[in-house]
Formats: C-alpha cells, sequence, structure tokens
C-alpha cells in the first residue's frame, strides 16, 4: 500500500502578516468610526436614554397600580392615566427647561 502525500507547507512570509496588518487598522478605524458617531448623536439619543432611565424606575409602581384591583372603584383608570401623565409632563419640563 501507497503512503498518502503529506501536505504541502505553507511558504513562510506568507500574505497572513499582511491580512493581520490590515485587520487591526480596520478594526482601530471602526473604533474610532463608532465613538465619532455616538459623540455627534449624543443630543439624539438623550431623550431615548432619560425615557429608558424613567421606564425602569416607575415599572414596580406601574405593575403595583395593575394589580390593586380593589381600589379600581375609587381610583379609576383615567385619573391613573392622568397622574401619570401629569408626572411625564413635569419630567419633560425638568430635562429641557425653557
Amino acid at each position: 500500500m501507497n503512503k498518502p502525500a503529506a501536505p504541502a507547507k505553507p511558504p513562510t512570509g506568507a500574505d497572513h502578516e499582511h491580512v493581520e496588518r490590515m485587520s487591526t487598522w480596520m478594526a482601530i478605524l471602526l473604533v474610532i468610526l463608532v465613538a465619532v458617531l455616538i459623540n455627534q448623536l449624543q443630543w439624539i439619543l438623550l431623550p431615548f436614554a432619560i425615557s429608558g432611565l424613567i421606564a425602569y424606575v416607575c415599572t414596580p409602581a406601574i405593575e403595583r397600580l395593575a394589580a390593586a384591583r380593589a381600589c379600581r372603584a375609587r381610583f379609576m383608570r383615567w385619573r391613573r392615566s392622568s397622574c401619570w401623565c401629569c408626572l411625564l409632563r413635569c419630567s419633560g419640563r425638568w430635562a429641557y427647561p425653557r
């Protein structure tokens, strides 16, 4: 039986080093580009970050109000929604004063 041929060794100093250097420069360029993009969009992203924080903080209170079915008769749905609208309006005035 014949032995299978040994695989050919790749030449030393092949194109691998060139590709590695390009990948590093592309990664650095990508990080710089993302940093500049976030810097330019920070005023656009700020209201989303604030509203996400408000939603995170207010979730337990909203869940408690929704679970309180016994209080539904004296604390009607329109009153709850009015309170939350007033709260959000006041927080909007705090975030963006004129």
